[in-house]
């Protein structure tokens, strides 16, 4: 069986010359629930979840996908939050600030682009 926790995000950008580019990014966690790895995190989140595995292994997956796909969200939007805040230091006063961004996988100037919006944000878990 394989527990899959996945992000997918779309980030618009509309360059000041009219053109818009939208960015796609796909984020997965895969566990095979057989593996030492899937056996490790289970061991480190029991506490958490408040019993073992062995004692209810669906209601346990669930719960720790619940987990592991609220923490990738949180490393997700603390990581648009920071792009964020660089984004927001330089359209206040673009005369004294400039910086760039890195957006995926794409480096933005900053002052290049009159929008740069989140278009989707669709945290997905499965157990097949």
């Amino acid at each position: 069986m394989r527990l899959k926790v996945s992000i997918e995000t779309d980030i618009e950008l509309l360059h000041i010359t009219g053109k818009q580019m939208i960015l796609q990014d796909n984020i997965i966690k895969e566990y095979d629930e057989f593996s030492e790895e899937y056996e490790t995190i289970c061991k480190e989140y029991e506490s958490l979840i408040g019993y073992k595995r062995d004692e209810d292994k669906t209601k346990f997956d669930e719960e720790l996908l619940k987990i592991l796909s609220e923490d990738l969200k949180n490393e997700q939007l603390a990581s648009i939050d920071k792009i964020m805040e660089v984004i927001k230091t330089v359209y206040k006063n673009p005369k004294q600030n400039s910086g760039y961004v890195q957006i995926q996988t794409a480096v933005v100037n900053v002052k290049d682009f009159s929008c740069i919006r989140i278009k989707n944000f669709d945290v997905r878990i499965s157990k097949r």
